[in-house]
C-alpha cells in the first residue's frame, strides 16, 4: 500500500501564493491533510480577509466550518462572544428583496449591530432599496465571532436562523 506523501510546508508556501479567490476551494481540498489547528487557523485567517466569502457553496462552507475548531476560530473575541446573550439577535442587510436577494438572506456572516447591517444594505444601492434583516441564532450555531474591521461579524449556520424578519 502506496502512502500519500503530503508535504505540509509546500502546501503552505503554495497557498499563500494562491489567488485570493481560491483560498476556500483549495483549503477544502486539502482539509483533511492539515492539523486541527492548521485547518482552523487557515479557515479563520482567510474568512475575515475575503470580501465576499457567502459566494462559495453552502455545503462547502458548512463542511469547512464543521470540521474547525470554534475554541480557534473565535479565540481572539471569546470573551466578547461569552457575554452575548443565548439565543442572539443577529442583522443582516440586502440590497434587494428579489428571488437572489432572499438567496443572499440565508448566508453565514450576520452581525449584532444594526448599524452595520443598514450599512452593508446601502454599501452599493443607488436607488436606496436597501433592506434590513433580523433573525435569532443559539450560540452553538454559531461557528465564528469576530470584530477585526468593527463589522461584530457573527459567522453562522444558516439553516439554524430562527424568526427571520425579512
Amino acid at each position: 500500500m502506496q502512502q500519500s506523501s503530503f508535504n505540509r510546508e509546500y502546501f503552505l508556501e503554495k497557498f499563500e501564493e494562491s489567488r485570493k479567490a481560491d483560498k476556500f476551494n483549495i483549503l477544502w481540498s486539502f482539509r483533511k491533510e492539515l492539523s486541527i489547528q492548521e485547518f482552523s487557523e487557515l479557515l479563520r485567517y482567510w474568512w475575515i480577509q475575503m470580501d465576499f466569502p457567502n459566494q462559495y457553496p453552502k455545503y462547502m462552507l458548512l463542511d469547512l466550518f464543521k470540521q474547525s475548531d470554534r475554541k480557534i476560530l473565535n479565540e481572539s473575541y471569546e470573551e466578547e462572544f461569552n457575554l452575548m446573550s443565548d439565543p442572539i439577535k443577529v442583522y443582516r442587510g440586502v440590497q434587494d428583496c428579489s428571488k437572489i436577494g432572499k438567496m443572499k438572506v440565508k448566508a453565514f456572516s450576520w452581525t449584532i449591530d444594526k448599524d452595520v447591517a443598514l450599512w452593508f444594505s446601502k454599501r452599493w444601492d443607488k436607488e436606496n432599496t436597501g433592506h434590513l434583516c433580523s433573525s435569532l441564532i443559539y450560540k452553538k450555531d454559531v461557528f465564528m465571532y469576530n470584530n477585526g474591521r468593527g463589522e461584530k461579524e457573527i459567522v453562522l449556520n444558516p439553516n439554524k436562523l430562527m424568526e427571520l424578519k425579512e
